[in-house]
């Protein structure tokens, strides 16, 4: 290991952070849900703890330094670890996977990872995973693979997830965000495979930063397409949706489209005052994005306080039922945050069989339908 080759390595290495750095900054919660974006930041924290002590390590094997480099090399495989780990979080928090919303499973899914990285941590005293011989030469212990191969299982088992998501979407746009994501899993997996092959390359930090750089845009691309407030799907996204797929409706296959509109929304406003009716119709969202989840129906914010909830090839569909369902889940979350005001919605629905109808007209005639029963059921709504 000449000086050039350490010297090249650290480059890379303050090249690659820098750039981590740069991404961690510009990454807000406008693009995203707080939970996913908190998964995607240690995400890149991790990466970035590993790609710091790789640094250093490199130096430390270059002169041989034993104790430091094993303390150093301990973290730095603890940490590219954490990075697989963390992406793994990302991606089950952003596709609201219903296995990791359940905590006994969530807590399983973590036992893998914890045991490579007890391993890890115990492995300057057991040689298991690494060690350092007797002239201060770094080596892979006998374990070493179980890193790489535990990394890989929870790769996969995130590309498979979201592979399930890409049957589920129903647009082009969504389609491609979710194979992005899956493109991800080449950039580690291409890397892992060089680095068993030739060790001491620094192909880690620069094959998974273009991985990483990919999901950052995927973020920005995905941002044009979400309500900043509630975070649902926005009007632009549902134009989109709208124009895709109505054209395929039929008697067969109908499609039905839901508005819906937060009673008594200026009044909270004008007693209570803007910042509390933000409150409220986050609670609505929230409401309504559980809702999504559970059925699998489209679900956005077209504007103000009106939402939209879309649903495809369900012939038994029935919109009382989901006005009761909403309406229900709306009183118990305020019961639950002792809200000073009653959350409720007026639903109005159409149902879609005839694709020449267009967009417009069906929403027009959604909209027409809520504010008939906003009308009817006035004296139920007030406060």
């Amino acid at each position: 290991m000449n000086m050039t080759w350490a010297l090249s390595y650290t480059l890379v290495s303050v090249a690659t952070a820098a750039i981590i750095f740069t991404i961690y900054r510009h990454v807000t919660y406008d693009m995203g849900g707080k939970k996913e974006i908190d998964a995607f930041r240690n995400f890149l924290l991790s990466f970035l703890g590993f790609v710091l002590f790789n640094g250093v390590c490199i130096w430390a094997n270059h002169y041989h330094l034993g104790v430091l480099g094993t303390i150093f090399t301990t973290f730095n495989l603890i940490g590219i670890s954490a990075t697989a780990l963390f992406w793994f979080y990302y991606i089950e928090t952003r596709l609201s996977s219903y296995y990791f919303k359940n905590k006994h499973l969530r807590m399983l899914m973590f036992v893998p990872m914890t045991i490579v990285i007890l391993l890890i941590a115990s492995s300057p005293l057991t040689h298991l995973i690494f060690y350092y011989d007797e002239e201060g030469r770094y080596q892979r212990g006998p374990l070493y693979a179980i890193i790489l191969i535990t990394a890989v299982l929870y790769l996969l088992v995130a590309t498979i997830h979201t592979y399930r998501c890409i049957g589920r979407a129903r647009i082009k746009s969504e389609k491609k965000q979710y194979y992005n994501l899956m493109m991800f899993i080449v950039f580690p997996f291409l890397a892992g495979v060089i680095d068993f092959i030739r060790a001491h390359l620094p192909s880690m930090e620069l094959v998974t930063l273009f991985g990483i750089v990919m999901i950052y845009l995927n973020l920005q691309q995905a941002q044009i397409y979400r309500d900043i407030l509630t975070g649902l799907n926005n009007r632009r996204m549902t134009d989109e949706y709208l124009t895709e797929r109505i054209g395929l409706v039929s008697e067969s296959e109908p499609m039905f489209i839901i508005m819906a509109d937060l009673n008594q929304f200026k009044s909270i406003n004008d007693r209570f005052g803007h910042l509390e009716g933000d409150r409220a119709l986050k609670i609505v969202a929230e409401t309504l994005k559980k809702y999504g989840d559970r059925t699998h129906h489209y679900v956005s914010r077209w504007g103000g306080d009106e939402f939209m909830v879309i649903v495809d090839n369900d012939k038994h569909f029935d919109p009382e039922k989901l006005r009761d369902t909403l309406n229900g889940d709306l009183k118990k979350s305020t019961a639950n945050q002792n809200l000073k005001y009653n959350l409720s919605l007026s639903i109005g629905c159409v149902k879609c069989v005839d694709p020449r109808l267009g967009a417009d007209k069906v929403i027009s005639m959604a909209d027409q339908q809520m504010y008939m029963d906003k009308q009817n059921r006035s004296d139920d709504y007030k406060e």
